[in-house]
């Protein structure tokens, strides 16, 4: 609901009321933080949810991990805000738009203490899907009342970072309490060695979530506003479908299928290889839709002024098959198997791919370049994945488990084990 249904509600407004151009000045700010917002996430998400299953039942490990990624997401901060000062007086884009540009990296004082991990670690994802619906609850709330005119373009990302930064806060003390965390400082050696740890996993994430903001600021540079108004709004359709179902789907499963690679190497495919048959079936489901929906989707959401982002919602629909089940391959397989350093070849390799698109595609066709250049990067590593998989030996398609009486008693067996743990 807070990823689908309260984004239906606020999408239509801000659109309509700010216009293309100011829609694309809000999304450049956002595509820029993003990269602050994933150099203090790091790969954190990964490493503590992967280091809490190993911790389960030791609480003092539990409680030094927690207080050296706080500690290491600090000093990134710090690093953070040093860097984006520069980037205000440098980047005419950001000059331009000081508040803007201000206001939006308020996100990164929320990703700091947002303790999404430690939820995920714990297992009790539905503990933070509440505190996160709150969140987008109170944007919506707040956009409703205060965005009226094309001025108040500029109040966005403020309700955006302030009600971030609210709920992180709040949900980190309920994370202390419910878990009985005790934070202490520890010194610079231990800090060094997580982060030295999460070398890996840091390329990993950074890399694997900057696609869009990639695009938008490449595109930002070699498009005119409302180009880059009209691209940004069939891409952030895209970002929102992700965030509804493809992001959710590959964190939830991160401890499930980790868990049975702690048990054994054999466990972790045959658990592994039984998902994937939802999530190809999920993922193709929702690139079809989006594909055949486009026209309404966008004039529902954005209104006239957006029709020319109809063809190109179209087109960047294919991201959502492919980028689903590379994450799959990567989180779910790759990481799990302790193969960080293959995973993190994967995504260099396709955010290379990528941006050499990018700059081809957007010089000779514009923005439609720009529309074809992710998903088709995201073709070329799902090829890579399956002709790794093979080289390697590393089985996880089994014709059996795509029978559908398989497929029925699969996830009834999985919803009976999340009661039992309940």
């Amino acid at each position: 609901m807070g990823n689908f249904v309260l984004p239906m509600i606020t999408l239509p407004i801000i659109s309509r009321i700010i216009g293309p151009e100011k829609y694309g000045v809000v999304n450049y700010a956002y595509a820029f933080v993003g990269y602050f917002v994933l150099l203090i996430n790091a790969g954190f998400d990964f490493y503590g949810t992967r280091k809490i299953l190993e911790y389960k039942n030791d609480k003092e490990k539990i409680n030094k991990l927690f207080s050296s990624i706080t500690l290491s997401k600090t000093y990134l901060l710090i690093l953070s805000a040093l860097l984006f000062g520069v980037s205000l007086f440098l980047i005419p884009q950001l000059r331009g738009e000081k508040l803007v540009s201000i206001f939006t990296f308020l996100l990164c004082i929320g990703w700091v203490v947002n303790p999404s991990w430690l939820y995920n670690g714990m297992q009790e994802s539905r503990r933070y899907a509440v505190f996160s619906f709150i969140s987008k609850l109170l944007f919506t709330i707040a956009v409703i009342l205060v965005i009226r005119q094309q001025s108040d373009y500029i109040y966005q990302p403020l309700i955006t970072g302030l009600a971030h930064v609210l709920v992180s806060f709040i949900s980190l003390s309920y994370a202390i309490r419910k878990y009985k965390i005790t934070f202490s400082f520890i010194n610079w050696s231990n800090i060094k060695q997580t982060l030295k740890e999460n070398k890996h996993l840091s390329v990993i994430w950074w890399f694997t979530n900057q696609s869009s903001s990639t695009n938008i600021l490449i595109a930002g540079f070699m498009l005119s506003t409302l180009d880059l108004g009209i691209y940004s709004a069939a891409l952030r359709m895209v970002i929102i479908i992700q965030t509804i179902i493809s992001m959710p789907l590959n964190t939830v499963l991160f401890p499930y299928i980790g868990e049975a690679f702690v048990n054994s190497y054999d466990d972790g495919l045959s658990r592994a290889g039984k998902t994937l048959p939802y999530l190809l079936l999920v993922s193709a489901m929702i690139a079809v839709g989006c594909f055949v929906f486009a026209k309404p989707v966008i004039l529902l959401f954005y209104g006239y002024q957006f029709t020319e982002a109809i063809f190109l919602l179209k087109i960047v629909s294919l991201v959502l098959f492919f980028s689903t089940l590379n994450s799959a391959f990567g989180q779910q397989i790759l990481l799990h198997l302790k193969l960080d350093s293959i995973y993190m070849r994967f995504i260099i390799a396709g955010f290379i791919i990528n941006v050499l698109l990018l700059f081809l595609f957007i010089k000779t066709n514009g923005p439609e370049g720009a529309a074809i250049a992710w998903p088709l990067s995201e073709a070329i590593i799902f090829i890579a994945y399956l002709a790794y998989f093979k080289a390697k030996g590393i089985k996880i398609f089994d014709a059996g488990y795509y029978r559908p009486g398989f497929l029925y008693e699969n996830i009834t067996g999985m919803f009976k084990l999340n009661t039992l743990k309940k």
